[in-house]
């Protein structure tokens, strides 16, 4: 199962910190989402990551900097893709071999998805970061829509320790990983809790296997 973990909107000090030490604990997917961020802060953000990790990274805006930093993707928000400006932009992305994405949050016609590398599904669960944003899926129809699905789907919303093994019973290609690592630490700033809520999750999804 993918697991993708989703940067904080806004920045926490050591953020960067908790991210190398992710990367450095088996991360292999993270996103880099910072909505209300201007190009220079948002590049002052990248560099703090070590660049060994930067073929790991997916970025949701600025997407210029894809042609200066060696990075492994770019994300379209479901309100983008229709634009004719970043559509030549996912062109170009995927002439680099970039993965690219987008978000979805009802079931539909995966026609009209079918070419991105994957599609974040949220809320799956009742949001952990976001308060009155709850799942409103029937399970019975969520893995009808999953089975044998293209693209990817992942599971965005609420996932935790709890129901991270749910998501891939449903049938979810994998999960995204936001308020779950990112609630205690605007608080205590402590990258050890981060760590260990990481490979907690890693251990319960692996669970799948036996």
């Amino acid at each position: 199962m993918k697991i993708i973990v989703i940067s904080n909107p806004v920045n926490i000090q050591k953020e960067h910190e908790a991210i190398n030490a992710l990367f450095e604990s088996g991360l292999e997917y993270f996103h880099l989402r910072k909505p209300d961020t201007d190009k220079a802060s948002f590049e002052n953000f990248l560099r703090d990551i070590k660049p060994a990790f930067y073929r790991r990274i997916s970025i949701h805006s600025h997407y210029s900097l894809i042609g200066k930093y060696n990075l492994g993707g770019i994300h379209i928000p479901e309100k983008m893709r229709m634009d004719e400006e970043v559509k030549e932009i996912c062109k170009t992305a995927r002439k680099k071999n970039l993965k690219v994405s987008t978000s979805i949050h009802q079931l539909e016609d995966p026609e009209s998805i079918k070419s991105f590398d994957y599609a974040f599904l949220s809320p799956v669960f009742n949001s952990i970061s976001k308060e009155n944003y709850k799942s409103a899926f029937d399970p019975e129809e969520l893995q009808k829509f999953l089975k044998g699905r293209k693209p990817e789907i992942i599971a965005l919303g609420g996932i935790e320790e709890n129901n991270i093994l749910k998501a891939a019973e449903l049938g979810f290609y994998g999960a995204a990983l936001h308020g779950t690592i990112w609630k205690d630490f605007e608080k205590d700033q402590d990258v050890n809790k981060v760590i260990e809520k990481f490979k907690l999750l890693i251990q319960k999804q692996s669970a799948q296997a036996y």
